[in-house]
């Protein structure tokens, strides 16, 4: 009898144990060199059957997109920010001290962007479409200035994330829901698979943006477990810190991909240093082809 009951206890521990690690969420955070180590992680945590439950967001600027520091990139962005406060004569003579965000967004539709590893597209699409999980471009851009270079963007390096997205996401022939962010400064929306948080904190947004695709599609099961890959230790950061006992007991794993950390500013004392001559000089062409295109 009493071996009976023992086998019973241990049975009931096991099934306990089982229950609870099925009901515990679980956080992590990696960081990754080569874009193409995303699949790892995808195959430790997918669900083949219910391949839905994985869902992957990705930052757009520098972690699969990128300009590198030339003119238009997020490097030159941070110059120019920075020398609208120290020397705003450099900023207004090209008329665009009052919209710089407006200026880059026009001016990203020109530029070149490309993939950041030759791995990065067939990644992206074996991810997606041959093993089926729901993935999705979150970018800080906001919607109003920086749609059209995006949607370009995309285009051009043939990413199509309106192929398998998370839920259902605005269309050309589905109603476009524009959100102010937090300062009202910016529009966030969500559209052809691209999330334009307008630099609201990314975390507290892909947990609402699961909470409400939830409710339209009724799948209580969808991004069970989200994968977040982003360049910048700051949003892996936010986005990890946002899931800690969230309430929905979403799983997550935030990939840090430092491939570009050589090609970005990351401190007021390399932004003083940063191709000040270079950028100079590509910055009067560039206002020079300005005025040509805008001449009367």
């Amino acid at each position: 009898m009493f071996m009976k009951n023992y086998k019973l206890l241990i049975t009931l521990i096991g099934l306990t144990g089982s229950s609870f690690a099925a009901n515990t969420t679980q956080i992590e955070s990696h960081e990754i060199a080569k874009f193409a180590e995303v699949l790892k992680y995808v195959d430790q945590h997918q669900n083949k059957q219910h391949p839905d439950q994985l869902c992957v967001v990705y930052d757009m600027d520098n972690t699969i997109l990128s300009a590198e520091p030339n003119v238009g990139s997020d490097s030159w962005m941070a110059w120019n920010s920075k020398l609208s406060l120290d020397n705003p004569n450099r900023i207004t003579n090209w008329q665009i001290s009052n919209d710089l965000h407006g200026f880059e967004g026009a001016l990203r539709f020109f530029i070149k962007y490309y993939p950041t590893e030759n791995s990065t597209l067939a990644t992206l699409n074996q991810i997606k479409d041959q093993q089926g999980h729901p993935s999705i471009v979150m970018t800080a851009r906001s919607y109003e200035r920086y749609y059209a270079a995006t949607n370009n963007q995309l285009l051009v390096n043939q990413m199509d994330f309106t192929t398998n997205p998370i839920g259902i996401t605005g269309a050309a022939n589905k109603a476009l829901t524009l959100t102010p962010n937090t300062e009202a400064t910016a529009y966030k929306a969500y559209f052809k698979g691209v999330f334009y948080s307008a630099d609201d904190n990314k975390g507290t947004e892909i947990l609402k943006l699961i909470a409400d695709q939830r409710k339209l599609t009724k799948n209580s099961n969808l991004c069970k477990t989200t994968i977040f890959v982003d360049n910048s230790a700051t949003n892996t950061k936010n986005v990890y810190q946002a899931f800690l006992d969230n309430a929905q007991k979403l799983n997550l794993i935030t990939l840090r991909y430092s491939n570009y950390d050589n090609y970005l500013t990351t401190s007021t004392q390399t932004l003083k240093t940063w191709n000040i001559n270079e950028s100079s000089s590509q910055g009067q062409s560039l206002f020079n082809l300005i005025q040509q295109l805008n001449s009367k």
